[in-house]
């Protein structure tokens, strides 16, 4: 089926008295997340807040970063019928409010959305001065121990912390990455995809499965969903956990915390890709086996490439043959289910929605050279055990030092991963960071972060930072807010050694405003961190020749990555455009990827 759609602009920060409407036909089978894309791209709004459909009373909340799955539901599975009016509220904080009204349901197939008819125009974004005229002071870099943050940007002042903590290590994987699958995955793969096995079960119903070495682990199939078509194997107790806590956890809405709970898996996937979404080196081996098997490789998601995620490292690839065979054995057990399943549904084998009360789910085997389904596997008792951390005991000496000042003032505290991988100088997949971000809040004042490689192991050296930064502020806080319970219990030593009073927040707003600047200088955010050194860095200057070469990187981008580069990025590229020195079909096409006007 197909639904005319008729949308209407209610309200906005900027609307005036313009009116707005758009006539769309969108199939069923696409989701609310392409529904709201579509609907954006109809009034050349960027894809960059969060926001939140209402239907018959019912939220679905997505964000231009991805995560979550209310979003991802199918428009044919709300059962929209003709006459009925519900809503979209886009960017929480403009407040653009979408009527959408079911014009008509047709009985007809497709899945391209068309855009019918358009009436009036509105800017999101119309340049306006908030300063009352006066123009805004140039960012000074960092010249002392902390950030003032009364007077300057919180992106300027996350910039400098980049610098100061060496942001030059921030590395492009793809420079690093040399794999070569076997042939045998690639056949597997193939056998795989034409079961369609994602159609049948969800990632919410895993199975368990004994390896032909005797050890054991659990495949989830992916798909269902339709943005993310893989086979996950989360080999022994240890990774079952991270999967656990992903199945079971809700998800957040802070894009840096869901995309650590994402990048703290531990698993082996076969992932079915479109050719963007891989490396180099790995679309040329699988261009190398197509062309001498004679495959063609066609429609979405066509491209097969393994990853392998490790906690807190970038999504890489298998390390030696005996994840080559694990990942290799999921893949055969997956295709054999398949065909064991028939016709029967998911529930009449024992396949189960995971939820914390979960106690079994099916067990694949390998008999006789086959794979079987072979009764149930119980579950870990403990299945949502999180890993123990280590606090240390902060510096006697500096806990000294810092207990002569009066207390005053509270510092707002958060534990972070940030999203940049950093080259791995010992080989391997490059690694993310930890940090601590703490902030004054009644003077604003940011306090130097100071990255660390491993926080357990390290925890100490974050401890030790903290303390001399109040040391060098003269300064000790009365109270200190943790966002989360990480945070409250690193710092609960160090809270007692100071006498601070201690506690939690799930929103801390001074922080969070620094915490989304200083992420996206650090190349945290989706689709800056290809480009944004040498937008910032000092060796652009007025080169055309490293010009071209941003400009090339932001042609080479997924249109998703491209649409979700921040303004200030895209105004930017908007400025190198005006130069002159950018052929008009390059600047053409460069303005129609990020919908530059």
């Amino acid at each position: 089926m197909v639904y005319r759609l008729k949308v209407t602009i209610r309200s906005g920060a900027y609307l005036g008295r313009n009116k707005v409407e758009r006539v769309l036909e969108v199939p069923g089978i696409r989701t609310l997340e392409d529904l709201c894309i579509s609907i954006l791209n109809s009034v050349e709004f960027d894809f960059d807040h969060l926001y939140e459909f209402n239907i018959r009373g019912r939220r679905y909340e997505g964000q231009p970063y991805g995560g979550g799955t209310q979003i991802r539901t199918k428009l044919y599975s709300l059962k929209l019928k003709k006459g009925e009016t519900f809503a979209l509220w886009y960017d929480f904080g403009d407040d653009w409010i979408f009527s959408i009204y079911v014009e008509d349901v047709l009985n007809e197939t497709g899945d391209g959305i068309h855009v019918l008819s358009r009436k009036g125009t509105v800017e999101q974004y119309p340049d306006y001065d908030e300063s009352g005229g006066e123009e805004e002071e140039d960012f000074e870099e960092w010249g002392g121990n902390y950030f003032d943050l009364s007077g300057m940007d919180p992106d300027g002042i996350a910039a400098a912390a980049a610098e100061m903590e060496n942001g030059s290590l921030f590395s492009r994987p793809e420079d690093s990455y040399d794999y070569t699958p076997p042939d045998a995955l690639y056949e597997a793969s193939f056998r795989y995809k034409k079961t369609k096995l994602w159609k049948k079960i969800s990632g919410q119903e895993p199975f368990a499965i004994r390896f032909t070495d005797g050890t054991e682990g659990t495949v989830v199939i992916m798909g269902q969903a339709g943005d993310h078509c893989a086979v996950a194997v989360y080999p022994g107790e240890n990774a079952f956990y991270s999967y656990f806590q992903i199945a079971t956890e809700p998800s957040s809405h802070v894009w840096y915390l869901e995309n650590e709970r994402i990048m703290m898996q531990d698993c082996l996937q076969l992932v079915f890709d479109n050719k963007e979404y891989l490396f180099e080196k790995e679309l040329e081996a699988a261009k190398s086996y197509a062309q001498r098997n004679k495959i063609r490789f066609s429609g979405k998601n066509a491209f097969p490439h393994f990853v392998r995620y490790f906690p807190a490292r970038f999504p890489w690839h298998p390390q030696d043959e005996a994840e080559e065979r694990l990942l290799l054995e999921a893949v055969e057990a997956a295709t054999a289910l398949s065909s064991v399943m028939g016709t029967k549904k998911p529930w009449e084998l024992g396949f189960t929605e995971i939820t914390p009360f979960t106690t079994q789910i099916p067990l694949m085997v390998r008999e006789d050279d086959r794979w079987i389904l072979s009764g149930m596997q119980a579950l870990p008792k403990n299945k949502s055990r999180k890993p123990v951390r280590a606090v240390p005991a902060p510096d006697a000496g500096k806990l000294k030092q810092v207990k002569k000042r009066r207390a005053k003032g509270t510092l707002e505290a958060r534990i972070i991963m940030v999203s940049s991988p950093i080259l791995d100088k010992d080989g391997g997949a490059p690694f993310f960071s930890f940090l601590l971000m703490g902030v004054d809040r009644e003077k604003r004042l940011v306090l130097p972060p100071h990255l660390v490689r491993d926080l357990q192991k390290e925890a100490d050296l974050i401890a030790d930072h903290l303390l001399e930064q109040m040391i060098l502020m003269n300064w000790r806080p009365a109270e200190i807010l943790a966002e989360d319970e990480r945070t409250f219990a690193f710092l609960a030593p160090l809270a007692k050694g100071i006498g601070a009073k201690l506690s939690i927040e799930d929103e801390l707003e001074v922080l969070d405003d620094v915490l989304d600047g200083f992420l996206k200088n650090m190349g945290g955010m989706p689709g800056a961190m290809d480009i944004e050194d040498d937008l910032y860095g000092e060796g652009m200057g007025d080169s055309t020749e490293e010009a071209m070469l941003i400009l090339d990187a932001i042609l080479g981008m997924p249109d998703s990555r491209a649409r979700a580069m921040p303004m200030d990025l895209k105004e930017m590229v908007r400025d190198m455009l005006e130069m002159g020195f950018v052929p008009p079909e390059t600047a053409a096409r460069v303005k129609r990827k990020l919908k530059l006007r």
